[in-house]
């Protein structure tokens, strides 16, 4: 499921807010042109892909895949006001704490700018910002996926246009086993193929 459902949901994510946002697009669309050229997308390219990097970021903070994950306290636990005790079940939602306005401005905005420099991103109060976890559990296959992600959204958008039908303009999550977009309805129109991709 972690290899398949996950980036399949935030890939349907990034498609759905660069067909919402077009301005986002043609930024990705002109980093694309600047750094790629007419050449596929390589692994060396991908820390040259700054803003594409952000509009991932900002898509797994906004519409993350997970919603309830459950840690056990092995020994007595503060939490704010709250003791714990050790060997209590605690559960917390990723999707709630990234959507969290005491930690992210504006936080149903989609704002790929919120991740543009140093300065912003350690604003971000430690531990707000869990798409793979954190600690012992953290995802082993965060980088594996970013770079998966990444890769994608530069190879497919190149090729393909997303539209977004007036009628089906707003989707929904939907929370089963991960959170994923509910019925996401897309066009898609084919884009001029660079030369070195016919």
């Amino acid at each position: 499921m972690a290899g398949t459902e996950t980036p399949a949901s935030v890939l349907s994510w990034v498609f759905y807010e660069l067909a919402r946002n077009p301005d986002l697009e043609r930024a990705v669309l002109a980093e694309l042109d600047t750094v790629l050229d007419d050449r596929p997308v390589a692994f060396a390219d991908l820390p040259r892909l700054p803003y594409l990097d952000r509009v991932v970021r900002e898509t797994l903070r906004l519409h993350h895949t997970g919603w309830l994950v459950t840690r056990r306290t092995v020994t007595p636990t503060r939490l704010g006001p709250w003791s714990i005790p050790a060997d209590t079940e605690l559960a917390y939602c990723q999707h709630a704490l990234h959507r969290d306005p005491a930690l992210f401005p504006d936080p149903l905005t989609f704002d790929p700018d919120r991740w543009l420099d140093d300065a912003q991103a350690d604003a971000i109060v430690p531990g707000a910002f869990l798409p793979f976890g954190a600690g012992k559990h953290k995802c082993i296959g965060d980088r594996f996926a970013l770079t998966e992600l990444v890769t994608a959204v530069a190879t497919i958008i190149r090729r393909v246009r997303f539209g977004l039908p007036t009628r089906h303009a707003v989707v929904r999550p939907v929370a089963q086993a991960t959170v994923r977009p509910g019925k996401l309805m897309m066009t898609t129109h084919e884009r001029m193929a660079p030369a070195g991709q016919q």
